[in-house]
């Protein structure tokens, strides 16, 4: 999904340069799953931050936090602000 939502972002900034540099080091996938119980997160998710008037537009977003809550590990978005609350440690890759 990362692999998805960075590649069109840069198909459609026209960013040539940076298509050819861009090559995840396991290709689009690196054989991790999501499992069940993620969807299930971000189903939650989604009708928790929705009922109180915070509806999130992006699903790969939400998705990507649950994701990388499962995993312990760190989101690195330019959109942390959408993705408060949802569990995951956040860091912007703008600094």
């Amino acid at each position: 999904m990362v692999y998805f939502q960075v590649r069109r972002g840069l198909l459609h900034k026209g960013a040539r340069r940076q298509l050819r540099e861009f090559d995840p080091p396991h290709g689009p996938s690196n054989g991790l799953k999501f499992e069940r119980r993620m969807w299930d997160d971000a189903a939650n998710a989604w009708a928790r931050f929705t009922s109180h008037g915070r509806p999130l537009d992006d699903d790969a977003d939400l998705l990507m936090a649950g994701y990388a809550r499962s995993l312990h590990a760190t989101l690195v978005t330019n959109n942390t602000s959408d993705c408060e609350g949802l569990g995951a440690r956040l860091a912007s890759w703008f600094g």
